[in-house]
């Protein structure tokens, strides 16, 4: 029981965690579209 609990805790932060890191990946890039666009392609490279 106590092994599945902690499990569990470890698996709700890690999807937390990646959550977070998702929303905060997209939203650093203030600038303007065609500028997005460019970054955005350099990227993928």
């Amino acid at each position: 029981m106590n092994r599945t609990l902690l499990w569990l805790i470890v698996a709700a932060i890690l999807v937390i965690g990646l959550l977070f890191y998702r929303s905060r990946s997209g939203k650093n890039l203030d600038v303007d579209p065609h500028a997005r666009q460019v970054i955005e392609k350099a990227k993928r490279r």
